[in-house]
């Protein structure tokens, strides 16, 4: 009979081997130094997304629990990542969350969902609870606290499988961190429904001003009662990167922190990418700020527009990290960011791989794209986000790596 757990713990090793190598650790050094706008200038790679469903066909996972087939997943996740010639940096553990004490439905006691996939990839439309403005009175916030037996019983449950073949370190930090939790954006638009909320913006401004607020006061909150309960570690610092900065503790690295200041945070607000500026500050920035700057350093941006928003956004003190998205304006946003911040360019993953790659595309997005960056002085990394299909070509997205490392050798 197959045993599933010994080929879990030979991959998990394999992981842990390779997170630790020389190769790693230089790539350590060399995040630290990009973040830091320390670097030679030479831009980095990250490959954010791999449609794990193209490489390894369900049908071919050893494993037949449903916990141990999602462990398999991430391992040979990790071993396809090993031959990406990018910039990624595995880490020596596995990551298990800590039971937190939240209401049934949500952290905001009331749904926050999505209408249901009946296949991999289709889109999703919102379900609102919050359908009449007094439905808003429901939303209930629980107290921080860790359920101290439940999180323990899931530790000794992935200990038998793994044992001690990769360390196994608990993230006991509030939802409220999770950065589509903190933005306020992501769940106030599905409490609410996306449309509904532009209209409450004109129809209904006091009454959002109001949500918002306590959205945002209940946020800080938890955030507070996370670190004055120890609740932070190294391994919650999150940047929609690689979090390495000498300014800040470090991931591989695992310690508790005592501060906030200790760490990265990331925030976006995609479902304000149709919203103008200063509507976007009114109703959304002003009330993130707080928030945001509770951390050390701070990425922002994520799939929105953000090309008349960047004004606004370095008004944050720990502003580090930009995104630059297919949909914005890139010259513009280069000449806005310039040198003093970390630029993160996302090309199109439509483009790039979703149909098969053309390779004289790419090669011409690419030294477009490093023309309008050198002309702007900017420190950029190549980030590879929501790849959720390579098409034809299941080999598409070391492909398209291999391209953007050989122009980036030819042009840095």
């Amino acid at each position: 009979m197959f045993d599933e757990k010994s080929y879990l713990r030979d991959l998990a090793k394999e992981t842990y081997e390779y997170a630790t190598s020389d190769i790693m650790n230089a790539r350590r050094v060399t995040w630290t130094l990009h973040n830091d706008l320390k670097s030679n200038g030479k831009p980095l790679i990250y490959i954010r997304y791999i449609p794990f469903h193209e490489i390894f066909p369900i049908k071919n996972l050893k494993c037949t629990q449903p916990n141990l087939r999602q462990l398999e997943k991430e391992f040979l996740l990790n071993r396809y990542r090993m031959t990406l010639p990018d910039d990624y940096i595995i880490e020596p553990y596995i990551t298990l969350d800590a039971t937190i004490n939240i209401s049934n439905h949500s952290i905001w006691g009331i749904p926050c969902n999505m209408t249901h996939r009946k296949t991999y990839g289709e889109a999703q439309g919102y379900t609102p609870s919050i359908l009449e403005l007094e439905d808003a009175e429901k939303m209930v916030v629980t107290d921080y606290s860790v359920n101290e037996q439940a999180t323990l019983e899931k530790y000794e449950q992935l200990y038998d499988i793994l044992k001690d073949s990769i360390p196994i370190v608990i993230s006991r930090k509030t939802p409220f961190a999770d950065p589509w939790n903190a933005d306020i954006s992501t769940l106030l638009a599905k409490m609410r429904g996306l449309e509904q909320l532009m209209w409450d913006m004109y129809d209904n401004p006091e009454w959002l001003h109001k949500i918002i607020s306590f959205m945002q006061k209940a946020i800080l909150c938890q955030l507070d009662l996370t670190e004055q309960n120890k609740g932070y570690s190294s391994i919650d610092t999150i940047n929609q990167a690689m979090p390495y900065s000498d300014e800040l503790v470090k991931p591989n690295v695992i310690q508790p922190v005592n501060s906030m200041k200790d760490l990265w945070i990331f925030m976006a607000s995609q479902e304000f990418t149709g919203v103008g500026p200063d509507m976007f500050k009114e109703f959304m920035f002003d009330y993130q700020k707080p928030i945001i700057e509770r951390f050390g350093l701070a990425s922002y941006g994520c799939c929105e527009d953000m090309t008349q928003k960047i004004g606004i956004v370095k008004e944050l003190k720990n502003l580090r990290r930009i995104a630059i998205t297919p949909f914005s304006n890139a010259r513009k946003c280069a000449e806005q960011i310039g040198k003093n911040y970390v630029t993160s360019w996302r090309p199109n993953p439509s483009s790039a791989v979703a149909t098969g790659v053309n390779e004289d595309f790419v090669r011409k997005d690419l030294q477009e794209h490093f023309k309008i960056f050198k002309e702007n002085n900017c420190n950029f990394d190549i980030t590879l986000k929501d790849a959720h299909t390579m098409g034809p070509d299941n080999q598409g997205i070391f492909k398209w790596t291999t391209i953007v490392r050989e122009e980036i050798e030819k042009n840095y």
